[in-house]
């Protein structure tokens, strides 16, 4: 199993679950349980804006295509090979038997270290961010991924299942959130850099007055410029008194302006009242 111990800590992702692997050195951020706990790296509460629809913003959102693991903005898992990548970047990543090893410029190396039913493959750079991906196998499928920081020697783990994980055309931003059938549904998103990385927006669904309903996640994409933002669309379906669920398709736009997170959406108080969703920044 991945995730056999955990405790807080208050490194450069305050707040986000540090997690104790035995088959990993050091610590990895686990933005998986970051994701979903209680105890948020973000205090302040956004208030959500109008979204501003001249340029047909509503209709461009709902109808663009989803993004899916296999296209190129998804974060997914490799093949389970990495001899080729490990040789053109023998500098930095070796491997000797089950240990594979990725060296830092400032800090220890990460030693990854197969076993136990799991196994490490290192997958090559992440475009031109610098962050390195190592792939995690189970004995029968996909675990999930660590994004590796070259110059602090710092990891944050994601899983396969159920998140999907989306990565900025700039490789500055990471989103990450879960596919609804899990409560609470979650997204958070988080800044990538040389010096480290950092959650700075998180969401989460509740539930008011005993009132249930069910989130369905889509994410489409980013937009604007390489770093501006993301655009998801929550189909909401409400699990109250009435016999026949109820389906509305709710296109919400986030939008970093000015180190600020936003979230915009066509109509705000129906939204809350709705998706019952709350975000921190």
């Amino acid at each position: 199993m991945l995730v056999p111990l955990a405790i807080f800590s208050n490194s450069v992702a305050a707040g986000a679950i540090k997690t104790a692997l035995p088959s990993i050195s050091p610590k990895a951020e686990d933005f998986s349980r970051a994701l979903i706990a209680t105890t948020r790296s973000t205090t302040r509460k956004i208030t959500f804006e109008a979204l501003d629809n001249s340029m047909d913003v509503i209709d461009r959102i709902l109808s663009a295509s989803s993004k899916r693991v296999g296209d190129p903005d998804v974060l997914s898992v490799g093949p389970a090979k990495d001899s080729a990548l490990i040789s053109v970047n023998r500098k930095r990543v070796s491997r000797a038997g089950n240990l594979l090893q990725l060296g830092s410029a400032k800090g220890k190396p990460l030693k990854f270290r197969d076993g136990m039913g799991e196994t490490f493959v290192y997958a090559g750079p992440i475009g031109i961010s610098g962050y390195q991906k190592v792939d995690a196998f189970g004995s029968f499928d996909p675990k999930g991924f660590y994004l590796v920081n070259p110059e602090k020697g710092t990891a944050i783990f994601m899983r396969t299942k159920p998140e999907l994980a989306s990565i900025s055309p700039d490789q500055k931003l990471l989103a990450l959130m879960n596919n609804g059938l899990s409560s609470p549904f979650s997204i958070l998103a988080a800044t990538l850099s040389e010096n480290g990385y950092s959650i700075d927006l998180q969401c989460q669904s509740h539930l008011d007055g005993g009132v249930r309903q069910r989130i369905i996640p889509f994410f489409k994409g980013w937009h604007g410029n390489a770093g501006e933002g993301f655009d998801i669309v929550l189909l909401v379906q409400r699990l109250d008194d009435d016999p026949t669920p109820r389906f509305e398709a709710m296109p919400v736009r986030f939008s970093l302006k000015d180190s600020e997170w936003h979230v915009f959406v066509p109509d705000p108080q129906r939204f809350m009242r709705m998706a019952k969703l709350t975000c921190w920044h």
